[in-house]
This record gives structure tokens, sequence and C-alpha cells, in this order.
């Protein structure tokens, strides 16, 4: 879902989804997408069950399934559940889905050739099978024992027959994909909703940006806007202020939001809509609504934290008192204490304060490109290799290639990646090691097998310092943000 609502699109059509060896579409992912102004319409199969679930929040069902889901007619996953084959066989069928089979006993009964109560006893036979056992050999065989049949009719035969051709699942797709393709966008919703903060993780593993210029440099899809930011963290010369400045801006809006200055969703909107403005070209906004509207809320409360203390150094004083943290130092301490906590700001706030700040500066379509360029590098050594993962790069290997991108020595690399934004991995989350596998590659590789080389010096000759992110002094008593918005003129206040 997230790599689709990097396309901005009008509408999602959800028909199938794997389940069981896999996690399946989530709720929280379709209101994300509903929440972006995206018309989400599902029917089928996985459509239609998380249709008639998300009724109430705007998703649209289509069809015969996701009417007797709504109704109440049908209540069980299995409904719509069948095993099929690997893509090498383009996902053919193994087993039936029962709602398929109800469509077809129904139609019997109708046609006079099945009696009711036979073709009731059917249906309860298979539904009692696990439905990885419903297969076609299985219910041709139960059919044959329990329906009731006329002198000479060859009715499990007609029935299996009629399951061989295309059903109801098929005929509601059609239908779904019909109105998906007339779809106008749906406005996106006009408050910020949890659904916002959804999945961080799977957001800095998906979700791409739309900022300038589509940069594939010959890679399969557009890098991932995580990725786009590592390159950044790792190449460019000007990272540490960078996440100094995403750090201070952090600091400010949490002193905001503890001082009860949320923004007006007027406001907050505006602002929104500038930053929907703010890509390189013109098209679509260079994210989905949801994060423009978390960005705006981070500047305007830093901002009003701003203008509420006469300044951000006070301001950062009156959120160290909060702390227990002295107020003489309290920009120093309170940098010291978010650098050496990974989980204060995720790696996901600080790509998106990147792509949304640099909209205006050549710094991000240079490291579009070379975060595409490293990562196709990356995947063909990885195929050449023939290993799926990137654990077994050696760890010295990794010290050397951040000592010579960074200038230090191999061993202290860690306090240099941490001013950099980068955190040694923890669990499931990644970090340095993982990024500088990433990367090795083409760092290390003899010659060059595509523009990396160049997109790589590109990027680390571009201003990174994007004026929307100036450096907070503690006697600058001036908002953060260096673009009036509507609302601001309307209200009369000043800005920088």
């Amino acid at each position: 879902m997230l790599r689709a609502l990097a396309d901005g699109p009008r509408a999602i059509v959800l028909l199938d989804g794997v389940y069981f060896t896999e996690p399946s579409v989530t709720h929280k992912e379709l209101l994300y997408a509903l929440e972006a102004g995206v018309r989400v319409i599902g029917a089928g199969s996985l459509g239609a069950l998380r249709a008639a679930e998300l009724a109430a929040h705007g998703m649209e069902g289509v069809g015969r399934v996701f009417e007797r889901f709504r109704d109440g007619e049908l209540d069980g996953d299995d409904e719509v559940a069948l095993l099929h084959a690997p893509a090498e066989r383009a996902y053919l069928p193994l087993t039936l889905a029962l709602v398929e089979l109800r469509e077809a006993v129904a139609e019997l009964v109708r046609r006079g050739v099945v009696a009711e109560t036979a073709g009731g006893e059917l249906v309860a036979a298979v539904k009692a099978l696990p439905f990885s056992d419903r297969t076609l050999e299985r219910v041709r065989e139960l059919a044959g024992e329990l329906l009731v049949v006329a002198p000479g009719a060859r009715v499990a035969d007609a029935l299996c027959r009629r399951l061989e051709e295309p059903g109801v699942k098929w005929c509601d797709a059609l239908a779904a994909l019909a109105l998906g393709g007339s779809a106008p966008r749906r406005a996106p919703a006009a408050a910020r909703t949890p659904e916002t903060e959804f999945s961080v993780w799977f957001k800095e593993e998906h979700l791409r940006a739309r900022v300038g210029p589509r940069v594939r440099a010959g890679a399969a899809e557009a890098p991932t806007l995580l990725q786009v930011l590592r390159a950044v963290q790792l190449l460019h010369p000007a990272a540490p202020d960078l996440v100094r400045r995403l750090r201070l801006r952090f600091l400010l809006a949490t002193e905001g939001a503890h001082a009860g200055l949320e923004p007006a969703a007027e406001e907050l909107e505006d602002v929104a809509a500038e930053l929907a403005a703010g890509s390189l070209e013109a098209g679509p906004p260079p994210l989905p609504a949801p994060e423009l509207r978390a960005e705006a809320r981070v500047r305007l409360l830093a901002e009003a934290a701003c203008r509420r203390h006469g300044g951000p150094g006070a301001a950062l004083g009156s959120l160290a008192r909060r702390l227990g943290l002295s107020a003489r130092r309290a920009e120093a301490d309170l940098l010291t204490l978010v650098a050496s906590r990974r989980g204060l700001l995720a790696d996901w706030s600080v790509a998106r304060g990147l792509a949304l700040a640099g909209a205006h500066s050549p710094a991000l379509p240079a490291a579009l490109a070379a975060a595409a360029a490293a990562d196709e590098v990356h995947r063909c050594f990885l195929r050449w290799r023939g290993e799926d993962r990137t654990a077994w790069v050696p760890a010295p290997v990794l010290r050397e290639v951040a000592a010579a991108l960074w200038g230090r020595p191999a061993g202290g690399i860690e306090a240099e990646a941490v001013r950099r934004g980068l955190y040694p991995s923890t669990g499931h989350s990644p970090g340095l090691y993982e990024a500088l596998a990433w990367l090795a590659p083409a760092e290390r590789l003899g010659e060059p097998i595509n523009r990396y080389p160049e997109a790589r010096a590109a990027l680390r000759a571009t201003n990174l310092l994007s004026d929307r992110l100036p450096s907070p002094r503690p006697t600058q008593p001036v908002p953060l943000r260096e673009v009036d918005s509507p609302a601001m003129r309307r209200s009369g206040r000043g800005s920088a």
C-alpha cells in the first residue's frame, strides 16, 4: 500500500492479498491511504473483507461478496481463502473459495437441479474442512455423496464444471476495477489522525518520495526515502549539521507540545498545502497528505514555542527545566540527550524533514540519484554473491569504508555516526552497519558499473542546509520556518 501511495494514485483497488504465510494488508495502512485522500475500493476476496470492516471509515466495497460480508450473511475469512501456486505458475488456484461454492450451489438450486436442503448439506460439509483441503476433487466426492439428484443426472459433474468457470469473485473484481478507473480523488481528511504514525518501520522500509524528477539510474524502482537519507548521512559532509538542526527543531516542537500550543486545524492545513506545493517540479505532492500534516505540526509547534518564550534559547531552557536539566546548558544537554537515545527522534521523522525541507534545494534530487545508483550496485552485488542478506560483510571492512568517507580513524567511527543520526543496530531496527553494507559495494568497486561516482560527487557538492532549516541560536527570537503561511499573513504575525 505504501509503495502504491508513492505514485500518487487517485484510487487503489484491493482484490486479493497473501496471508497465512505472510502478513496480510492491514487496516491501518488502508486507513492511512484514506487519510491521504485516495479512494480505496475493495472487492472479491481480501478486498471485500476489508471493505466490509472499514466501510464506516470510507472504504468502498463493490460486488456480491462484499455485500454478503457487509450484511452479515458471511462472517469468516475462510469464505474467500484458498491455496494457490507461486508466481512462477501465475498463482494458479489449488483449492476452492467457499464463497464460490455457495454461489454455484445457489445457482443450481434456482435452476431446480439440486434440492435446497442437499445443497446446504454440501456447503456445510465443505465448510467443516480446513480451507487448505477444499480441492475440486474433494468437492466432487462430497457432491456425489450428498446431492439429491434425478435418475441418471450427473449433478456433481455439472457443479464442478460451473466451479471451473469465472465465478463471483471474478465478476466483483471486474466491477471494482471499472469503478477504480473512473474514480476521482477524495478530499484528504482534515484532521490529523492516529493512522499518520502507524508502523513507522514500514514507512521507512517502503515509502518513496515524489520530490523532483524520478531518478532510477537503471534501478527497478526509485529508492526509498530512508535510502535517500542514508545516502546523505553517509556521503554529505554537512550531514551532522543537518541532523543537529532537525534535532533542535524536534526539541522545540516537544516544548511546544508540552506547553499545549497545538496549532489550529486551519493553520495546519495551510502549512501542509505549502509543503505540498514545494516540490521542484509541478506534479503531485512530495509525500502523502498525512506526512505533510505531520511535518506541518512539527514546524508550527517549534515556531509556537519560540514565540511563547521569546526565542529558541528560552524555549529550550524551558524544556530543560521540565526534564530536570540545567537551563544554562539547555541546548548542549538536550542535544546530548537526543543523540544518546535512538528512539527519541525516529529515522522516519529525519527522512521526512530532509525531503520536505530540501524540496527547493538541489541536494534532494542529487541524493535521490546517488541512492538509486548505490542501490543498483548493491543489488547486483547480492546477485553475484548469491545471497539475500548483508550480514556476511565483515565489520572491519565497513569501518574502513566509513573512515574513508568521514576522514576519521576506523576505531572511532561510531561517535561520528551518532552525529550523523546513525546508530548501531538494535534487534530488528537496522542502523549504521546495515547502511554501510548497502553502500560498501559501490564504494569499494574497482571499476564503476553505473553513474554512482558522478552521483556521489554531485551530492557532496550540493548545499544541503536549506534555508528552511535555519539553525536556532539562543539570542534569535524568530520562528524556525522562514516562509510565512497564509494563516500568519491573515493574522498579521511576522515571520523571518
